[in-house]
């Protein structure tokens, strides 16, 4: 199960993401009682316990909110809107979900990815590349076998996801892909 919750210290509203809960199998929840919070999982609820004791040194009304709940994760597909590029041009490609989706892997079509680099990739304002050099669209070809695949921040529907790619080639080419990755639905 993946817990999202909210940390709310005195005017100022601190997120915490739990993401990865798995391996605790305790239905935690967060009220302002936190012996309620996974009664049956002592690490799960001294940590969240932890949490919340030192939010209270700082202002003792703290209290933390359950703000989601993931009751399961679905593996998603998540198209890109086939672009028409020109001769050197670059194209930004605007995908906004509609659930919280974290991208893990990128297909570039193998007759696309030859033509074009990936200049950005953004989730939000947070570039999903550790330089700024662009990248080779081939890399992400439905061709190439990845066995770790890409992880990118999680997008939640607020959130765009943004790729500007760049043409290499002597003619107009059109840029098409989609990205598969983990879904939470409530």
């Amino acid at each position: 199960m993946s817990y999202n919750y909210n940390m709310a210290v005195g005017a100022e509203m601190a997120i915490g993401n739990i993401e990865e809960w798995d391996a605790y199998s305790g239905d935690g929840i967060a009220w302002e009682d936190t012996s309620l919070i996974g009664a049956d999982n002592p690490g799960f609820s001294a940590a969240v316990e932890r949490q919340v004791s030192n939010a209270r040194n700082v202002d003792s009304q703290a209290v933390m909110i359950r703000r989601e709940i993931a009751k399961r994760r679905r593996y998603l597909d998540l198209g890109m809107t086939p672009t028409l590029v020109g001769i050197g041009a670059t194209a930004t490609i605007t995908i906004q979900t509609q659930r919280v989706f974290r991208t893990e892997r990128v297909y570039i079509p193998d007759a696309v990815a030859g033509f074009f680099s990936v200049t950005q990739a953004f989730v939000g304002q947070n570039s999903q590349f550790a330089g700024s050099a662009p990248v080779s669209a081939v890399g992400w070809s439905n061709q190439t076998f990845d066995p770790k695949g890409v992880l990118w921040d999680t997008a939640s529907p607020g959130l765009f996801i943004t790729l500007t790619v760049q043409n290499l080639d002597v003619a107009a080419r059109t840029f098409s892909g989609s990205m598969r990755g983990t879904s939470t639905v409530r």
